[in-house]
């Protein structure tokens, strides 16, 4: 498995050439939190905060064109969230997986 961390532009342009994948919106638990996340941090400036907060809401408007989204509240869950549709995935039925099902349609 590969696990790429991009933007919403990378995602899509990834997507729309055909690359194959699970793609899964890591979503915060509310744009409140992530202000608040943002701020804890204490790296940015008020400006900064307010340019990443609207730039945060033009991707969240891009969830509908993912796989799965993810709620990042607890980082564990959020994990074991993503373990899971991976798990998911690779039981998909699909061009794939027909060889390996296709042996279980011989045995007579």
């Amino acid at each position: 498995d590969v696990i790429l961390e991009i933007d919403v532009q990378g995602a899509m342009q990834v997507k729309e050439s055909g690359g194959e994948g699970a793609y899964i919106f890591i979503l915060p638990p509310s744009m409140e939190e992530l202000r608040n996340r943002i701020n804890n941090r204490g790296t940015e400036t008020e400006e900064a905060i307010a340019l990443r907060m609207s730039n945060a809401a033009g991707e969240i408007s891009y969830v509908d064109r993912y796989d799965y989204f993810v709620i990042n509240d607890d980082l564990q869950e959020a994990i074991n969230t993503v373990k899971a549709i991976m798990v998911s995935e690779h039981q998909k039925i699909n061009s794939k997986s027909a060889a390996t099902l296709a042996a279980f349609k011989e045995v007579k």
